[in-house]
Order: C-alpha cells, then structure tokens, then sequence
C-alpha cells in the first residue's frame, strides 16, 4: 500500500536556503507531512542517521560545496540502499545522468522544476515506500557515537573524480 502524502517526510539537502524554501513551499503545497532541510550533507547525513525522524525521501542538490550532492549519494547508499534519492540538478548530460545512475540515484529533477513535476515525482515514489522503510529504519545506529566517524569521513572525502 502506498504512503499517504500527509505521511511522508522529506529531506532537503541543498546549500541554497532560497532553493530549499522554494523546495519547501512546493512541498508543503502538494501535502507532504514532514519537510526536513539541510544546507550540507554533513548536516543532512547526521538528520539521516539520528533517525529521530525517520526520512522517507531525500531531495539534494548536485552542486554544493565540500561535498557533492553525487558523492552524499554514494555515503547515502553504503547505509541506506532503498531509501529514495531524488538529484535536483540543471545537469542533463548524459554522462552525468549515467554517472548519477551508478551511484544508485532513485531518479531526478531537473531545474528549473514546477509543482506538477515536484507532485508526480514524489507521488511515484511514495508508492515505494512501504517496502523501503523497513531496510532503512534497520539500519540506522543505536547512537550518535555510532555515526560519529562516517560524519568526519563525509567531511574529508574527496569528491568522485570527473569522467
């Protein structure tokens, strides 16, 4: 059965708070119960991995400084590998879609983006969500001092190398 709008809680990564507002306020609109923001994904791999609020969506940027939406998508994947990843991107190449694709990213939206495209992504995604959840919740820590070093390792990883 698919989770209701009002039910689902979704994660904003994007180092722009004007674009995470715009994000939020589209949210919002189309129903979505929860919306968490964060403007790095050191930030955003904590809100993750606290579980306080369990995450059913991540909606980040490519572009960002220190750590690439990409290379939080790999980190992401190594702990959560069925919660759903959605790249907000200007990026349409197809070397960076293919790119983004083996990292494991769920699927894309492309800016600039309107509330149609927002409603249609997040309601096929929440379709999945059922299934998702539970492989997520089982994998996160019992404590903070639990993620404490994949968030110093997040901070100093390198960014992917450019194909």
């Amino acid at each position: 059965m698919a989770k209701e709008m009002a039910d689902l809680c979704v994660l904003i990564v994007d180092d722009n708070v004007g674009a995470i507002n715009l994000l939020k306020m589209v949210l919002n609109r189309i129903g979505v119960g929860k919306v968490l923001d964060a403007t790095d994904a050191k930030q955003a791999f904590a809100t993750l991995e606290r579980g306080v609020e369990p995450v059913d969506i991540v909606m980040c940027d490519w572009r960002m400084p220190e750590v690439s939406g990409l290379h939080f998508l790999r980190r992401v994947r190594e702990r959560h590998a069925q919660l759903p990843f959605v790249m907000v991107t200007a990026k349409s190449d197809v070397d960076s879609i293919l790119r983004a694709k083996e990292f494991g990213v769920t699927d894309f939206i492309a800016k600039p983006y309107n509330a149609k495209t927002i409603l249609t992504k997040v309601t096929k995604l929440a379709k999945t969500i059922e299934t998702a959840r539970p492989a997520v919740r089982a994998s996160m820590p019992a404590s903070p001092a639990d993620y404490a070093s994949e968030l110093i390792e997040l901070t100093v990883a390198p960014r992917p190398a450019a194909a």
